[in-house]
């Protein structure tokens, strides 16, 4: 809400402007307003109080001036535009530009684009097929999020970023393609893209966003070019060179070794394995992060290693097949609800040196009926998530990790 109301705010400061001009072309009442490139007049599209509809195509000049953008919110909410042919010559397609046209189902983007900007096509619900062309230097924050029928997308090497959540919810988005030359992938910019299955990151990426692949739960491939040096897939994981964050999982193994050296299980980075029946965590991690595991629900036994130190909120939630955890003596909060509906959960397991009453205690204030559970004292065993360490056992009896 509060993104749509700052986008009515800009496009209502636009379309009146002192400088706001109109003239009809080929039957259409086109809105605009001159300015200054390099010492040209140019002329923007600009919302008008007409709405625009059906399929169009935007005059290359108008007053007699170039086309040389479309400005914030030009097309916004044109629910009725069907298609739209930009010309050549326009160089940036603005913020919100043609936010919730809902019945768009073509564009053609010219090879002068430089700019895809904010929400530029955001909620294009109808939108098939987007072809963005060599040239375009940045695809803005959620620029075609919710393109919930796009099924394909190729991004060409003249990107230099992609944007925050800029195809996120894009959920028909079966393949993408990021070409050598893209430099920066943003946060979340794939979330929710359910049926994405492979991703190639190419050698000249520097930097992933946080959770940029976050609930692409049929993702089973990701593969990093060769020369890339600041990324790495191990062990079904995509991780930093140096092995400290996990940035993305694969799905659809039924075990899952975090490699060595990993800090953190992120944010609901397995939010819905429903594959993952065992997990080797390393002794390296410090905390598992609000819904790392929620909705495993064949997950059987977790070992949190020694060193984990925090199990954030909502971490197990709705792990129904989860029987026994075992629990370091290193932990010192278990947060809301992070074993909420564990209804198979019985055993708690206690490291040596750990104190039974005080795991209780943790449990109970995080919501867990622990009058109905098991406690005991376990050695923990050291994991270390080297390619050595082997996971055996079954969903029945659980798992046991070995270095």
């Amino acid at each position: 809400m509060k993104r749509i109301l700052i986008a009515m705010a800009l496009i209502l400061d636009v379309a009146f402007g002192a400088n706001a001009e109109s003239e009809i072309v080929d039957g259409v009442t086109w809105y605009y307003e001159t300015f200054s490139d390099g010492g040209v007049t140019c002329a923007r599209i600009i919302p008008g109080s007409d709405v625009y509809k059906g399929d169009l195509t935007i005059p290359s000049s108008i007053g007699g001036y170039p086309v040389r953008e479309i400005r914030v919110g030009a097309f916004y909410c044109c629910s009725e535009l069907s298609s739209i042919i930009i010309p050549e010559g326009v160089t940036s397609i603005g913020d919100y530009a043609f936010y919730l046209c809902s019945g768009l189902k073509s564009v053609s983007i010219p090879s002068t684009v430089r700019g895809i900007w904010s929400s530029a096509f955001c909620g294009c619900s109808r939108l098939t097929s987007v072809t963005i062309p060599w040239g375009v230097t940045h695809i803005g924050d959620w620029a075609f999020s919710a393109c919930s029928r796009l099924t394909s997308m190729s991004i060409p090497g003249s990107v230099m970023s992609i944007g925050e959540h800029a195809f996120s919810d894009c959920n028909e988005l079966t393949s993408v393609t990021i070409s050598e030359g893209v430099l920066s992938i943003g946060k979340y910019a794939f979330l929710g893209c359910s049926k994405l299955t492979s991703i190639s990151i190419p050698s000249s990426v520097t930097s992933v966003g946080d959770l940029a692949f976050l609930k692409c739960d049929r993702l089973s491939q990701i593969v990093v070019a060769a020369g890339n040096t600041s990324y790495r897939v191990e062990s079904n994981c995509l991780v930093t060179m140096d092995g400290m964050m996990l940035v993305a999982v694969m799905f659809g193994y039924d075990v899952v070794h975090i490699p060595a050296g990993v800090m953190s299980i992120p944010y609901h980075m397995f939010d819905s394995d429903v594959n993952l029946k065992a997990v080797a965590m390393p002794s390296s991690v410090r905390t598992i992060d609000e819904g790392a595991f929620k909705g495993c629900d064949n997950l059987a036994s977790v070992t949190i290693p020694e060193g984990v130190s925090i199990v954030g909120n909502y971490a197990f939630e709705d792990c129904s097949r989860l029987k026994s955890v075992t629990i370091p003596s290193s932990v010192i909060g278990i947060y809301y609800r992070a074993f909420s509906g564990c209804s198979s959960l019985t055993s708690i397991f206690v490291s040596n040196d750990g104190d039974i009453d005080a795991v209780k205690k943790m449990l109970n204030e995080a919501g867990v009926n622990v009058g109905r559970l098991t406690f005991d004292h376990v050695i923990s065993p050291t994991i270390e998530g080297d390619e050595g360490a082997t996971v055996t056992g079954d969903v029945e009896t659980g798992f046991v990790v070995k270095p």
